[in-house]
Formats: structure tokens, C-alpha cells, sequence
């Protein structure tokens, strides 16, 4: 349906983000790029289509283009949070730590509860080897947001770094309770349960996974 709207309006701004976010979520990021850039040169004010071809950019390992691409939308639409995080993850992978914090504080001012901060925060405090704010970052954004993947896979990792098993056992059986059927939650409790050396529980998990 996307390709037929994007041959039936090849200079759609929508159409074209539509195909791109589409490709997006099938991994296919160079031709998620491809469509999102059309997306943007047909619409240069169209922040979301920016937003996420920056996000594809990232996912394709692009750095410098996903940072100027992120900037882009920064500077369009100043106060979207979403974007600032997006700066702040792309310039610590990058090694930028200050300019990551700083990146991060802008956001954490006017959403200092909300989940995705509480994780970058953690990021940046897990990268400068600060593991107890890390620790407590990560917690709290996953009390805002129980289904959050991202801290629930840092605190399983700090648990089995500290030789605290029982606890990234219980956490992570509470969270599959909750939500048995979902498969990135399934193959990180196998993961985690391969690296506690519990093979057979692993190997379950990950059949469940697939």
C-alpha cells in the first residue's frame, strides 16, 4: 500500500515517510533512509520524517550523519524532547561525554521523570564507570515504565556483574509475568539465564523467543 501511494505521489511527504518507517521497522535501513530523505526534500519543515531518518542513520551505524541529521530537527523544533535524547545517545556512542550530559540535562529539566531520561542518564553515568547512579537511573525509569526493555536489560547486566543472581533472576521473572509472549523480553531472560549458567532454562527461553 506504501509503495503504491509513493508511485501514485512520488513528491508525497507523508507517502514517503510513511515507506520509510515501514522499512524502519523491517531493518531495512538504507532503503529506510532512501524514503525518508525523499520524505524531508519534499518537506524540509516535516520534523518527524527527519527525526526518524535520523534514527535510521543510527541504526545503520552512520554517526556523523544521524548527529547532523538530529541537529536538524533541534534546530526546526527546539523543544522536542525526543530529539534531545536521540542527540544525547548518538554523541555518547560517539565518546562525546560532556557534550552527551549536557545534551541530557536540557531535557531532564523539563521531563526529569520520564523514563527514556531516567535511561540515557543511566547510559551516561554507566560510561563514566559510575555504576551506583547508573544503577539508581535505570531503576527509576523502570518503575515509571515496567515493559521498558533497555533499563530492565542494564539492571539484569549490573546483577550479574555484582554476583547479585537472585535478583536479575526475580526481575526478570516478574517482568515475564507480566508479558510471557514478547519475544525481546523472552531472548534477554535467555541471555541473561546462558551467562548465570543455567543452560536449560536458557535454551527454553530462547526457543520461546523464536
Amino acid at each position: 500500500a506504501a509503495h503504491k501511494a509513493t508511485e501514485g505521489s512520488p513528491h508525497s511527504a507523508r507517502a514517503q515517510f510513511a515507506l520509510g518507517r515501514l522499512y524502519a521497522l523491517r531493518h531495512q535501513d538504507a532503503d529506510a533512509i532512501s524514503a525518508l530523505t525523499k520524505a524531508v526534500q519534499a518537506n524540509p519543515q516535516f520534523a518527524a520524517a527527519q527525526l526518524e531518518l535520523a534514527r535510521s542513520y543510527l541504526a545503520a551505524g552512520r554517526l556523523k550523519e544521524a548527529e547532523q541529521a538530529t541537529r536538524d530537527v533541534i534546530e526546526k523544533a527546539p523543544r522536542m524532547g525526543e530529539a534531545r535524547l536521540l542527540l544525547a545517545r548518538i554523541i555518547l556512542l560517539d565518546g562525546q561525554r560532556e557534550q552527551a550530559q549536557a545534551a541530557i540535562d536540557i531535557v531532564a529539566r523539563d521531563f526529569p521523570d520520564a523514563p527514556a531520561v531516567q535511561t540515557e542518564l543511566g547510559m551516561i553515568e554507566l560510561n563514566r564507570g559510575n555504576r551506583a547512579a547508573a544503577r539508581a537511573a535505570f531503576a527509576k525509569a523502570l518503575a515509571q515504565d515496567p515493559s521498558a526493555i533497555t533499563p530492565l536489560a542494564q539492571l539484569t547486566r549490573l546483577d550479574i556483574r555484582d554476583g547479585r543472581a537472585d535478583a536479575a533472576r526475580a526481575r526478570l521473572d516478574a517482568a515475564l509475568a507480566r508479558e510471557p509472549h514478547r519475544a525481546e523480553l523472552l531472548s534477554l531472560a535467555g541471555q541473561a539465564y546462558s551467562a548465570l549458567g543455567d543452560a536449560s532454562s536458557a535454551e527454553r527461553l530462547l526457543k520461546q523467543a523464536l
